[in-house]
């Protein structure tokens, strides 16, 4: 059984280094300060990292959580450009090897290779092991539960498996405030409904504070710093001057450069009956993108900055997007189908991929509020909907077969009768 297991991940890994090192030594990039840090983003991360270590003032701490601030600056201390690549690269691998275990469990060895090949040619994820960009360490810890989630040892009724659970989107939320709202609902609706007789009971109640305690450092450095109680700032900036900047331009006729100083310092109470008396042009973008700048998006990275565009990799990737888009429109009806028949069969298998299905379209309906991203936040739920297609095929495979046995077995035994009553 080792022995079997080794040979596969023999297999897959050096599938993998020569996928990674194939798309490295062909893309103009390659590794250095000049594209780690050519993105408004990563320098915002680096400013925040430099406030951490180096105590530099920055405004970016309302913005942006520390937790991947605090490895970026750690990483670029102890190893340069290239520490911060190598941290990357292994966070790269890590992910893909997490997912693999995962679809063997949830599905079989064959759907396992089909879902990590279709993970690692995803060219844009590999760009992004170059950048200083919090979306390669967000798809590793995403890996990482998945993993946990299809484990055997994970179990709804255990207190301690809840914990865990809040531990990571604690974490993920430490890296990227759009995990923020699933954390809440796990305390505020799942932990009052399933967990709280046998957490009162429990002697080891500071376990939930502790696997809290990534939310509550941040929560701590905007309440020191910028006397505001919340995570970040971070969601309320991309609503304001993304998501409503571009219906209010295109409500009163204007550019959105035009619009984004006209309505930067607009609350939510002026936002929302704006966008409810404009409800056709913000649902009409929100659905554009969702659909057309981050599904079908351009593989940005592949082309970031302009002049190292890899022209073959980027057609390759940009034709890839638009093939998963028609994956999701396939899967919808037999993503639906498997969770009725789980539900039904009160399969143990529901536990986990009611998580995948509730996240995966969470992630995707939060695209909706940005634009100008490209592929770059497909990456994070691309694990989700792998594993949950994976699920299907297999499921509907053993289903069909185990059918087909059936009816095999009742045609056998009644030649077999005919048989015997034509011998008697």
């Amino acid at each position: 059984m080792h022995k079997k297991l080794t040979i596969q991940l023999f297999i897959l890994n050096t599938f993998l280094l020569l996928v990674y090192f194939t798309v490295l030594i062909n893309l103009k990039t390659g590794v250095n300060a000049t594209i780690m840090f050519s993105s408004p983003d990563s320098k915002d991360y680096l400013a925040v990292g430099n406030w951490i270590f180096e105590q530099k003032e920055t405004i970016q701490t309302m913005f942006n959580p520390f937790m991947f601030p605090l490895l970026l600056k750690f990483f670029l201390i102890i190893g340069g450009v290239k520490g911060v690549w190598l941290f990357q690269f292994f966070l790269w691998i890590g992910s893909i090897n997490l997912l693999f275990f995962s679809l063997k469990r949830a599905s079989n060895i064959f759907m396992a290779f089909i879902g990590t090949i279709l993970f690692s040619i995803n060219l844009s994820y590999i760009a992004l092991t170059l950048h200083a960009l919090a979306d390669v360490t967000s798809t590793f810890i995403i890996s990482w539960l998945i993993f946990y989630l299809t484990g055997k040892s994970f179990d709804f009724k255990k207190a301690q498996c809840f914990y865990i659970l809040v531990l990571f989107f604690s974490i993920l939320s430490g890296i990227k405030p759009i995990f923020f709202p699933i954390l809440i609902f796990c305390i505020a609706i799942v932990f009052p409904l399933f967990y709280l007789k046998s957490f009162l009971r429990d002697t080891k109640k500071y376990l939930l504070l502790i696997v809290l305690i990534p939310v509550i450092i941040q929560f701590s450095i905007m309440v020191v710093r910028h006397h505001t109680f919340s995570l970040s700032t971070k969601g309320l900036f991309t609503l304001n001057q993304y998501f409503f900047a571009q219906g209010y331009a295109a409500a009163e006729n204007i550019t959105i450069d035009e619009a984004r100083p006209i309505i930067k310092d607009k609350s939510l109470g002026f936002m929302l009956p704006y966008m409810l008396n404009h409800l056709q042009i913000f649902s009409s973008n929100f659905k554009d993108n969702i659909i057309l700048e981050n599904l079908k998006g351009p593989p940005t990275f592949l082309a970031y900055p302009p002049e190292y565009k890899h022209q073959l990799f980027y057609t390759f990737m940009d034709k890839l997007n638009k093939l998963f888009f028609q994956f999701h429109l396939l899967f919808i009806l037999p993503c639906l189908f498997l969770l009725y028949y789980l539900a039904k069969r009160h399969s143990s298998l529901l536990k986990y991929y009611l998580v995948f299905y509730v996240l995966f379209w969470y992630l995707v309906l939060m695209t909706g509020i940005a634009f100008w991203q490209g592929d770059r936040y497909n990456i994070s739920f691309e694990p989700f909907w792998i594993i949950m297609y994976a699920m299907v095929i297999h499921q509907l495979t053993c289903t069909t077969l185990t059918k087909l046995k059936i009816n095999i077995n009742i045609k056998t035994k009644r030649m077999q009768k005919g048989m015997d009553s034509n011998q008697n």
